[in-house]
C-alpha cells in the first residue's frame, strides 16, 4: 500500500470538528478554524489528522504497542511457515532449531519429500562462510548430497 492509497482514521479537523473536502497529506491549517493540523502516519497504515499537542503522547502510545505488534507478527509468520511446511508433509526431527530463510527454500523442501517419498533423510548442517548474502549461512545437506538436494539457506 502506498502512502497515497492510506485511509484515514478521521475526516474532520482536530481542533473544530468541520469535514474536511481535502484530507491533508502534510501538515496544512484548517480551512475553517486556521489552526495547524498534523498528519502523521500509524502503524495501521492509516492517516492521523492531529492537533500538535496529541502529536508526542500519539506516537509514544505507538511506540509502547510496537512490541507487541512485532510479536504478533512474528507468532503469524511462524504459524504460516509451520502449516506450509506440514502442508508440503515436511516433519521435523525431535529438537528445536531455530531457522530463518527456509521460507525462501520450500520449493527444494517440497522436492525433497517428492525425492525421498515414505523415508528420513539426514540432513546436515555446514557453515558457509563464502556466502555472498551472509557469512553466517549455514548450508543444509541432504544425505551427503550437495547437488539437487543442497539448500544453501542465507
Amino acid at each position: 500500500m502506498s502512502v497515497s492509497d492510506r485511509e484515514y482514521a478521521r475526516h474532520d479537523c482536530p481542533h473544530c470538528g468541520v469535514v474536511l473536502d481535502l484530507l491533508p497529506k502534510a501538515k496544512k491549517r484548517c480551512p475553517s478554524c486556521g489552526r495547524e493540523i498534523f498528519v502523521k502516519s500509524g502503524p495501521d497504515n492509516r492517516r492521523y489528522l492531529l492537533r500538535e499537542d496529541e502529536r508526542a503522547a500519539t506516537e509514544e502510545r505507538w511506540a509502547r504497542q510496537a512490541p507487541e505488534r512485532h510479536t504478533t507478527a512474528w507468532a503469524a509468520y511462524q504459524r504460516a511457515t509451520a502449516e506450509a511446511v506440514q502442508a508440503a508433509g515436511i516433519q521435523s526431527g525431535e529438537g528445536y532449531l531455530e531457522v530463518v530463510g527456509e521460507s525462501y527454500r520450500l520449493s527444494a523442501l517440497v522436492t525433497l519429500v517428492a525425492r525421498y517419498p515414505g523415508r528420513r533423510a539426514v540432513a546436515a548442517l555446514e557453515r558457509e562462510p563464502s556466502n555472498p548474502h551472509d557469512r553466517n549461512a549455514i548450508r543444509v545437506l541432504i544425505d551427503g548430497d550437495d547437488g539437487a538436494a543442497d539448500l544453501a539457506c542465507d
